[in-house]
């Protein structure tokens, strides 16, 4: 779906080290969104997501026709626990998904 819906032949991830993000940030992964690459990056940050970070990802979903999923670090604990227990499941990023695309519809 994602290769197809935003034409991404690559994901392009940006790792923030910090809970606060800043509008640089966002300006920072919309860089590498191209035709090249694909419309489609994930942004991973030690915070968590606020309307105000939204609004930065409908920015850039109406402007690029793109989106940026955003990654908390309790959503990477999630990924690792389920991968340390050997039970990989598509729930918590389809979920994650589907809160971004309607929290920017």
């Amino acid at each position: 779906m994602i290769r197809v819906r935003y034409q991404a032949t690559q994901i392009i991830w940006e790792c923030k080290n910090y809970r606060d993000l800043k509008s640089d940030d966002f300006s920072q992964i919309t860089y590498y969104l191209t035709k090249e690459t694909g419309y489609f990056g994930v942004l991973c940050f030690r915070g968590e997501s606020t309307k105000h970070y939204f609004e930065h990802v409908k920015r850039i979903s109406s402007e690029k026709n793109a989106l940026v999923l955003l990654i908390s670090d309790r959503d990477l604990q999630v990924f690792l626990r389920q991968a340390k227990n050997g039970k990989l499941k598509e729930d918590h990023i389809q979920e994650l998904y589907d809160r971004t695309v309607r929290s920017i519809g």
